[in-house]
């Protein structure tokens, strides 16, 4: 990308409009000592050939998903309030706040 030589060329100023991403690897970049030089894609068939090869998907059954016709939910109380507040009061941690 051409462009990026703009963006990313150490003796140019970082634009003041850039995402943040994109200012991420300026500072990154600004640690180092580095040359950018701009190479067509003809000459640079082996980095672009791996974002264009296609991806092999095995033969994989996938299931349907489960439905889900209801739930259902038990109104039980499991413990009382008075059970919990007896049970703060023994509590070392919470025994010694008083209401």
């Amino acid at each position: 990308h051409k462009p990026l030589l703009e963006i990313f060329a150490p003796n140019k100023e970082t634009p003041y409009i850039l995402s943040l991403g994109m200012l991420r690897w300026t500072v990154m970049l600004g640690a180092y000592v580095y040359d950018i030089c701009y190479r067509p894609r003809k000459l640079i068939a082996n980095a672009d050939i791996l974002s264009r090869l296609p991806t092999k998907i095995p033969d994989v059954e996938i299931p349907p998903p489960l439905e889900v016709l209801m739930l259902e939910s038990d109104d039980t109380v499991i413990m009382k309030d008075n059970d919990i507040a007896r049970m703060s009061l023994k509590d070392p941690t919470t025994g010694n706040i008083s209401t």
